[in-house]
């Protein structure tokens, strides 16, 4: 993993910018953040550019990459609940993810970016559990 930054220090811009509290109980937050810090690091985005409105291109697709690898691990969230998380309704949630199965399907840039974000969120998923 790059590490331009920390760990501790993309957690905190997160919990600033969801402005809720990010404790241990709530599982999705876990699993979101790491998500979230594995992607900001890849794409060299912030954890604001991720959980705002924006449409652009990239933060759309660093979204929805937000979204699979959060989909993927061993808790089933469900749509609704990983809106919550990001400010969205489910069926947002649920476009996105289906724009992003078109595109790993079709796409192998990414999908190997995928798939690299994957094996580095098992790892830190497993050091969590």
């Amino acid at each position: 993993m790059n590490n331009r930054t920390t760990m501790t220090d993309i957690h905190l811009r997160i919990s600033n910018a969801v402005k809720i509290d990010l404790t241990p109980d709530y599982y999705i937050h876990d699993v979101a953040n790491t998500a979230i810090a594995i992607v900001c690091n890849f794409y060299s985005l912030e954890p604001a550019d991720i959980l705002s409105k924006s449409r652009q291109r990239e933060i759309v697709i660093a979204r929805g990459m937000c979204y699979a690898l959060i989909r993927c691990s061993k808790k089933y969230f469900r749509d609704r609940t990983m809106g919550k998380f990001f400010h969205r309704d489910r069926t947002s949630v649920w476009h996105l993810l289906d724009e992003w199965k078109n595109q790993y399907d079709v796409n192998a840039i990414h999908r190997a970016e995928f798939h690299s974000m994957l094996e580095i969120f098992s790892k830190q998923m497993a050091y969590q559990v």
